[in-house]
């Protein structure tokens, strides 16, 4: 029982559960520009969680002929557990995360049911969003950025939606794409047009590096003409930093990543936990900026 309980585990990727909790977290403090209360905070990730877990289960469901190519040793596609129980465990985290996030409010339940709809719609045939160009990455922004920060508006606000939630997510799009570089060979046989499949995955640091670039210049733009708060370029400014470093290291580990044999791929991908840790340094950052 243990052992079996034990492989379901495999389907919770800790580096995954991070940007939706920071998300909450800076979303707060910047919405209260102070320290939200901890208490609902943990409160909010006992509904998160499941849920987030749940999408991700729901994706690997989805993506098994994929990751057969890509991640062969994962639970789905090594065989350790059924797509059917897979489903099993799915509903059942889904139905626990959306339980308890109904008992904490109206608009925190429906925005968390947003995240989950839209990871569903990306995922899954016939609509399956991750398969068009561009529309995959716009919708991971969305969901791993712009909804999480806004889980903390809907929690702790009372007033104006805040604008720089905006900027955050327009920031964020270049770096999800770089998840897409080390499962390249398995989009590109299945049809799914991701960034470095169409472009060519050799030339995925230029085109990066120019998104970042037209990212920044359109944050500062709003900021220099009055539409997010002026002292935001300093956490902007912090993560255009943040963003050229994620470059260099792209250039340097992305030949490694490619040429790796898919049975030397183990269920984690690197740049997609660079791409997670430096998003969530950047959302800090703001958030350290809006503190009173």
């Amino acid at each position: 029982m243990l052992e079996n309980l034990k492989k379901y585990t495999k389907f919770i990727f800790p580096q995954r559960l991070i940007l939706p909790v920071v998300g909450l977290i800076a979303g707060a403090i910047i919405t209260v520009r102070g320290i939200p209360n901890l208490v609902d905070i943990l409160v909010a990730c006992v509904a998160i969680i499941p849920v987030v877990v749940s999408t991700i289960t729901i994706n690997g469901i989805s993506d098994v002929e994929i990751d057969r190519i890509n991640k062969p040793r994962r639970a789905l596609p090594s065989g350790n557990i059924s797509k059917k129980n897979a489903w099993y465990f799915a509903a059942v985290l889904a139905c626990l995360g959306f339980f308890v996030a109904s008992q904490i409010s109206l608009g925190f339940f429906l925005l968390l049911f947003l995240f989950f709809l839209g990871i569903f719609l990306y995922s899954l045939p016939p609509i399956r969003l991750r398969k068009y160009f561009i529309v995959s990455n716009v919708i991971v922004s969305l969901t791993y950025a712009l909804l999480p920060l806004s889980w903390g508006w809907i929690l702790f606000g009372d007033g104006e939606f805040p604008l720089i939630f905006l900027a955050i997510t327009l920031i964020s799009f270049p770096m999800n794409c770089l998840k897409d570089v080390e499962d390249y060979k398995g989009d590109e046989r299945y049809g799914v047009k991701t960034v470095p499949v169409v472009i060519n995955v050799w030339k995925f640091p230029r085109v990066y590096i120019g998104m970042l670039a037209m990212a920044f210049l359109a944050v500062y733009w709003a900021i220099f003409s009055g539409i997010i708060d002026n002292f935001a370029i300093y956490p902007t400014t912090f993560a255009a930093v943040i963003g050229v470093l994620l470059w260099v290291l792209l250039q340097r580990k992305m030949p490694g990543v490619i040429s790796r044999p898919a049975d030397a791929i183990v269920s984690h991908s690197v740049l997609l936990s660079y791409s997670i840790i430096f998003g969530s340094i950047i959302e800090f950052g703001y958030a350290v900026t809006y503190l009173g």
